[in-house]
């Protein structure tokens, strides 16, 4: 820069690009948010039909998932 004007001008645009590009990067963190929670719901879904086209879950299964997060919290 030639001059404290000049530097200040720069500065002005370097802040403002830089919270243009913040913008754009929280926008891209949304969207990928936005399509990985669609996915997992999608995929849930489709694990749940399946689950209930075997037959559904039981009294056992839900058994063998306490006994298995009971276990999990012991050894964390």
């Amino acid at each position: 820069a030639r001059d404290d004007n000049e530097r200040n001008s720069f500065l002005a645009q370097l802040v403002a690009d830089t919270r243009t590009n913040q913008q754009a990067v929280m926008d891209l963190v949304v969207q990928r948010k936005n399509n990985y929670q669609s996915a997992i719901q999608k995929r849930r879904i489709e694990l749940e039909r399946f689950v209930a086209k075997l037959g559904g879950p039981d009294a056992d299964d839900q058994a063998a998932i306490e006994a298995g997060k009971a276990l999990l919290a012991r050894t964390s």
